[in-house]
Order: structure tokens, then sequence, then C-alpha cells
């Protein structure tokens, strides 16, 4: 996929493929949730049999990554401009939360049924959080604990971090 392909499919949540030679996720379809430039990276976010979002993702180079299917703003029931005007809004609230509050809005997405809502929303709070603690803090606790658990994020702002 090139630069506006990316830029669309993250928009609108389009649905992708992983290439069948990406292994353990190959040949997987979900949907386009972000784009880090830095290591060319496409977040893909796992659905489940009705198409809806697991709260599982995986992250593959762009190279690995093709449209499933292109999906249209009238599709998500919203023009692209009103989009990014709502997203632009939320992520200034966001900005302006106290790291507190901000792993507060986290903790309260914990254990919710798992929607595409939900999925959108816990993405700007993670946009934030990797704003805020940089990227190699926000990948290890994205890595978890000894168990995978990345519940609460306090104690990462409290390393190499001054709020």
């Amino acid at each position: 996929m090139d630069a506006s392909q990316i830029e669309k499919a993250v928009t609108t949540r389009a649905r992708v493929q992983i290439s069948k030679n990406n292994g353990w996720a190959a040949g997987v379809e979900g949907i386009a949730m972000g784009y880090r430039t830095t290591y060319d990276n496409i977040k893909v976010g796992f659905l489940d049999a009705d198409g809806n979002y697991t709260g599982e993702y995986t992250t593959v180079p762009r190279t690995m990554a093709e449209l499933a299917e292109e999906v249209t703003a009238e599709e998500i029931g919203m023009n692209v401009e009103s989009r990014e005007q709502a997203e632009t809004a939320v992520r200034a609230m966001a900005a302006n939360l106290t790291d507190e509050a901000l792993r507060f809005a986290w903790m309260g997405t914990e254990g919710k049924p798992v929607t595409q809502e939900l999925a959108i929303v816990r993405g700007w709070i993670m946009d934030e959080l990797n704003a805020r603690l940089g990227d190699d803090l926000f990948d290890e606790w994205l890595a978890g604990d000894d168990n995978g658990d990345t519940v609460n994020p306090l104690a990462f702002f409290n390393r190499d971090h001054a709020a």
C-alpha cells in the first residue's frame, strides 16, 4: 500500500489482509488502525467472526498488508471531514488530561465489551500514552509484565518521565 492508501485505510478503518508470507498472522484479515512511519508498520486490529474488533492487534510491515476492502466515508456513516474534526477534538481533550486522568481513562476501558467504538477510543488513549511515554517506554508498557498484563500505565510515567 502506498502513503495515500495507508492514510485512507487508517482513517476509514478499512479492512486489510496480512500477507500469506507473514508468519503466524499469515492471511489474517483485520482493520487498519494506525501507521508508524518510524518502522513503516501498519497496526492491524483482529476481527471476530461477526466482523467486530476483538481488542487484539498486531503490527506488520506496510509491504505485508493489502487492502481487502475499501470503506467509503458514507459506509461508516459520516463524512471524513466530520470524523477528522471529531478526532481532532478528542485528541485535544486527551492532551489536556493529567497523566493520572489519562491512566483512569485507560483503566475505564478495561473489561468492557469489545466494540469498534471502544477500539477507537482505546486507540486515541494509546496515541496520547505513546506521545507522553515515548516509543521505548510505550513499547515496554505494551509488552506487559511477566503475565503480559498491560493494564496500568502509571508505573511507566514514574520512570524517566516528568508529567
